[in-house]
């Protein structure tokens, strides 16, 4: 079975929170731990929104780095400037640009080339909204929390996002059984009676990027034995890929 958007109440969420962006133009922030699914469900919705543009932050990206990898991302040119790109955007309302690992953006030390970048994403989004544009801007951070913004050292000027922010969304830790475990197993065709396993699972390292492996392994395996999927198979092989084995599959 290929990748596949699979509708969990997690990624509803996601896809709410996006349309809400896009739709008021609004400067909006997604916070969640890895592996719950945020890329994967921005990459789906931006199928179906042209008007949507994708950015990754690499680790250790640099002020000078991002402009030119932002306006090659927008202009497909790494020397367009940071009035090219808003004439872009003032050029093509409705569009939004999406900011994944934020959290590279601002990192945890909190330096003065963190201030630069994200004043230099502040005023591209200020700037296409004041010359009478309609543009959104969504940055995605995962193991962050909003706390962050709001308390530490680093809060006295994270706070004017905060005041500035229209919308954001904040998914928990917790994975739910009945809304996110039980659609998946539904979706691989799987019975119900794996639910437990699947959680643990999900609740592991990896968190539903982890389950999603264990589970296309799983059937393989079973395919290979020619018997249906079991709580055993699907625990051998989670605690295969646990140990560094790569399952017999």
């Amino acid at each position: 079975m290929g990748e596949k958007i699979i509708e969990t109440v997690t990624v509803r969420k996601i896809r709410k929170f996006l349309n809400c962006t896009a739709k008021n133009n609004q400067m909006a922030f997604l916070f969640g731990p890895t592996g719950r699914g945020k890329t994967f469900t921005v990459r789906d919705w931006l199928t179906t929104h042209p008007e949507g543009i994708y950015f990754r932050a690499d680790a250790g990206i640099t002020l000078s780095r991002m402009r030119r990898n932002l306006s090659l991302a927008i202009l497909g040119t790494e020397t367009g400037s940071s009035r090219d790109i808003v004439q872009y955007f003032l050029n093509r309302p409705g569009s939004v640009l999406i900011i994944d690992e934020a959290v590279h953006v601002c990192s945890d030390s909190f330096t003065a080339q963190d201030i630069k970048r994200l004043d230099s994403l502040r005023d591209i989004y200020d700037n296409v909204n004041e010359y009478g544009g309609s543009f959104a801007l969504a940055m995605i951070f995962t193991d962050c929390k909003l706390s962050r913004f709001k308390s530490g050292r680093a809060s006295r000027f994270l706070g004017q996002f905060v005041g500035r922010m229209d919308n954001h969304l904040d998914i928990g830790d917790k994975i739910s059984l009945p809304y996110e475990i039980k659609p998946i197993l539904a979706a691989y065709g799987l019975p119900e009676n794996l639910a437990q396993t699947a959680f643990k699972i999900a609740n592991g390292p990896g968190k539903m990027r982890t389950l999603y492996k264990c589970l296309a392994f799983a059937m393989k395996v079973a395919e290979k034995k020619n018997v249906p999927v079991t709580c055993d198979i699907l625990d051998g092989v989670f605690n295969q890929l646990d140990s560094g084995i790569y399952p017999d599959a």
